[in-house]
C-alpha cells in the first residue's frame, strides 16, 4: 500500500542517520585512546624526591597530581638519601629504580641553584632524557614544573618522543633537543642514589720515628666498615720491624705489636678522596737484650704496654672501580711513654727512648670487599 510504503522509507531514512551517528561517536572515542603503553597497562609516572626536603616535595607533588587530573597515569614519589653528580650515574640509577617500580617516565628537580630550577624526565628502558631550565618565582614555580611535566607526559603517551638520548660523557651538559619551546639552556644536575660501600680492607708500608735516630718499619692490614655515608670504623695491625741499639756489652732490640681501632671520615669526588681518622693504638712492645760477652740472650729487659692517639691524614686515588692506594700521614701521641735501658750495663744505661710526639706514615693499597 503507498501509505505504508512512505512508512517504511521513513523508518529507513531514521536508521540510516542513527547508525551515521553511532559510527561518528565510536570513530571519536577511538581516536581519543592513547596510542601506547597507556592504552594496555597504564602509564606510571615517579617522581625523586631527597630525604629532608619534604616541604618542597609536597608542595611540587599537589602541583603534579593536579595537572595530572585528567590523564590516564599512576603518579608517585621515592624518596632517596642523595643524588651522585654525574649525569650518566643518575640515568643509570634513575633507570634502576623505573626498572624496580615498573615506572614508564622517571623525573626530578634540582632546586639548590639560587634563582634556577632545572627539570629532567627520563624514559624508562629508551635511554633518552629531557633538561628544562625555569626561573623561580615565588608562588608559581610548582605550578610551571607541573604543566611542563604534563605536556610531556601527554606526548609520550600519544607515542612521542622527547629530549635526546644520554650519550654524552660525564660532566658535559646534554642539549635539549625537543619539540616544545626551550625554557633555558641544560646543564647536568643531581639525580638518584648511587651504590655506596660497606667493607674495605687495606694493606701496605708503615712506618713511626720514635726517636731521631730510629725508625720503625712495618706491613699495616686494616678492615673499615662504613656505617654512614663518608663515616666508618677501622681495626688493624702493624707488623713492625724491630728497633735496634748495640752498646758497649749488648744488643738491644724492642719488638713492637701494634693493633689499632680508629672512627675517621672519607671524602670521595671522582677518583679522588681525601679523609682523616682517629685511631687508639695499644701497643705490645718486648725488649729483647743480647750479651755482646757470652752471646747469651737475657731475661732482663721489658714488656710493656704503650697507648697512643694516633691522628692520620690521607689522601687517594681509585685506579679502577673498587680498588685504589693512598697515602697518609699523622703523629703517635703516647701517653705513657717508656726508655728502654741495657740491662748489661753498669748503672742501667738507657739506650732508646722516644718522642712525646712520634711522626708516621702509611701507603697501601684498598680495596672494596662488599
Amino acid at each position: 500500500m503507498p501509505g505504508n510504503r512512505c512508512y517504511d522509507d521513513g523508518m529507513n531514512s531514521w536508521r540510516f542517520i542513527l547508525v551515521i551517528l553511532l559510527l561518528a561517536v565510536v570513530g571519536t572515542a577511538v581516536r581519543a585512546e592513547p596510542s601506547n603503553e597507556a592504552q594496555q597497562q597504564g602509564y606510571r609516572l615517579i617522581m625523586l624526591s631527597i630525604k629532608g626536603n619534604e616541604d618542597a616535595s609536597r608542595g611540587l607533588t599537589q602541583a603534579i597530581e593536579s595537572q595530572m587530573s585528567d590523564l590516564p597515569v599512576s603518579f608517585s614519589v621515592e624518596w632517596v638519601d642523595r643524588f651522585p653528580d654525574q649525569l650518566p650515574d643518575q640515568l643509570g640509577a634513575a633507570g634502576l629504580i623505573a626498572r624496580e617500580k615498573q615506572a614508564s617516565a622517571v623525573f626530578w628537580c634540582d632546586l639548590t641553584r639560587g634563582n634556577q630550577v632545572f627539570l629532567y624526565l627520563a624514559e624508562s628502558g629508551k635511554g633518552r632524557i629531557l633538561v628544562r631550565q625555569l626561573e623561580q618565582e615565588e608562588g608559581g614555580t610548582f605550578e610551571a614544573v607541573a604543566i611542563i611535566v604534563r605536556s610531556l607526559v601527554a606526548a609520550l603517551i600519544q607515542g612521542g618522543e622527547i629530549g635526546v638520548r644520554a650519550a654524552s660523557p660525564p660532566g658535559k651538559p646534554i642539549p635539549e633537543t625537543s619539540s616544545k619551546p626551550s625554557q633555558g639552556p641544560s646543564r647536568p644536575s643531581p639525580a638518584t642514589p648511587e651504590k655506596r660501600k660497606w667493607l674495605e680492607m687495606e694493606l701496605g708500608y708503615a712506618f713511626v720515628v720514635p726517636e731521631p735516630d730510629q725508625a720503625a718499619h712495618g706491613l699495616r692490614i686494616g678492615l673499615s666498615g662504613y656505617f654512614e655515608e663518608g663515616w666508618y670504623a677501622q681495626l688493624g695491625y702493624v707488623l713492625f720491624s724491630p728497633l735496634k741499639s748495640d752498646t758497649e756489652t749488648a744488643r738491644i732490640e724492642v719488638w713492637r705489636h701494634p693493633v689499632f681501632l680508629g672512627l675517621g671520615y672519607l671524602w670521595e669526588s671522582g677518583r679522588l678522596s681525601l679523609g682523616g681518622s682517629v685511631a687508639l693504638v695499644v701497643d705490645y712492645t718486648v725488649q729483647e737484650t743480647t750479651s755482646v760477652k757470652d752471646a747469651v740472650l737475657s731475661p732482663k729487659g721489658n714488656d710493656d704496654l704503650i697507648l697512643s692517639a694516633l691522628p692520620l691524614f690521607d689522601i687517594g686515588v681509585a685506579f679502577l672501580e673498587g680498588l685504589g692506594a693512598r697515602l697518609g700521614l699523622g703523629a703517635e701521641i703516647p701517653f705513657n711513654r717508656v726508655r728502654y735501658i741495657d740491662p748489661t750495663a753498669a748503672g742501667s744505661k738507657g739506650v732508646l727512648g722516644s718522642w712525646p710526639v712520634q711522626p708516621t706514615g702509611t701507603l697501601g693499597l684498598w680495596v672494596t670487599l662488599y
